[in-house]
């Protein structure tokens, strides 16, 4: 049985995600990591390096965002998961979350929503780290990666991603890959879609873990279409950019096109 390492963030779809990982695969949780960002450091992850307009349209979608409704349920309850080591850090890369990945000796880590890894952790996982990438590798790379192909009018590459980690950004080997159907596309509301296709993404994360592990423990090369120039990093989304996502999406639930899956 595969023993994994979970690396994650406090958002309650990533904590959520634990229960399935106990579920029905062969694979024993024997950690988990959680980071904790304090707000003002989010705050600074938001408006770094951007203009003013850019954090003022950064804001207004922030604060429209907040009176979206969600509907979306995700069970990050376990009684399970209180008898799993649990270190919760600020740092992701601390010396203490390093000394708890040799402390449990896991064949694979496995990430969710985390900052960069140092190549230092890399280093004592022996390179075995893959992540959970909610956005279509290489073209998505960064934060928000359900949305920004709406923005650019490209249906076709809303998916998933499971890639091995190197010490650049969501750019290490692409082990499996999903797409987002044309049918949950085409029934997203024009105002909620943003949520809705976050709960769709964690929904295909679920459904292809078994997939993923079976891949993984066989060694499978990964896909040959993976760039060796990732396109650029995506950063947050703006009030400005939802919009342009919503008008594409009803232009294109209205052509009737299915996507090629």
């Amino acid at each position: 049985m595969l023993k994994v390492l979970y690396m994650t963030n406090s958002a309650l779809p990533n904590l959520a995600l634990l229960n399935h990982l106990q579920t029905g695969l062969p694979v024993e949780v024997c950690g988990v990591v959680e980071e904790i960002t304090v707000k003002t450091e989010r705050v600074s992850q938001l408006f770094r390096k951007k203009s003013i307009l850019k954090r003022l349209d950064i804001a207004a979608f922030r604060l429209l965002h907040r009176f979206l409704p969600d509907r979306a349920v995700y069970d990050a309850g376990s009684t399970a998961a209180k008898e799993i080591p649990w270190l919760k850090t600020s740092n992701i890369n601390d010396q203490e979350v390093l000394y708890f990945l040799e402390k449990n000796s896991p064949d694979l880590v496995l990430l969710k929503g985390v900052s960069i890894i140092s190549g230092e952790i890399i280093e004592a996982a022996g390179g075995k780290i893959v992540n959970i990438h909610s956005g279509w590798l290489p073209d998505y790379r960064g934060v928000q990666c359900g949305t920004w192909p709406m923005v650019n009018n490209e249906f076709d590459k809303i998916g998933i991603t499971f890639h091995f980690v190197d010490e650049g950004l969501d750019t290490g080997k692409i082990i499996l890959r999903k797409k987002l159907d044309w049918a949950i596309q085409k029934e997203m509301g024009q105002l909620t879609f943003h949520h809705q296709i976050g709960y769709r993404q964690f929904c295909l994360i679920v459904d292809s873990l078994g997939q993923f592990f079976e891949a993984y423990s066989k060694d499978t090369s990964p896909v040959s279409e993976q760039a060796s120039t990732p396109a650029r990093p995506y950063s947050f989304l703006g009030l400005s950019n939802y919009l342009k996502a919503m008008y594409n999406l009803g232009r294109y639930k209205k052509q009737g096109c299915p996507i090629s899956l």
